[in-house]
């Protein structure tokens, strides 16, 4: 599930480190507290009421390229001589 911290928690400091990050990774923390989006498995009961859910399509990771670019050359390069 995708959460973030909710705006009272952010604009009054972010969640306090006492208590091994609020039973986060640090990583997790550092990047709630810097009030991004971030993909957890659960969220520790003792923050419960400081964090919110947000929806899949709203996480701050970029998605991948349905189509990433080719890296084939075009028939026209191949032609291409350095010839006098």
């Amino acid at each position: 599930m995708n959460i973030k911290l909710k705006k009272e928690v952010l604009s009054s400091g972010g969640l306090c480190s006492s208590g091994s990050h609020q039973g986060f990774p640090t990583v997790v923390w550092a990047e709630l507290n810097a009030g991004k989006t971030v993909e957890v498995d659960e969220i520790p009961d003792r923050c419960k009421d400081k964090i919110e859910t947000v929806s899949s399509s709203s996480s701050s990771s970029p998605s991948p390229s349905p189509n990433p670019p080719s890296s084939s050359s075009s028939p026209s390069d191949s032609k291409k001589t350095g010839g006098k």
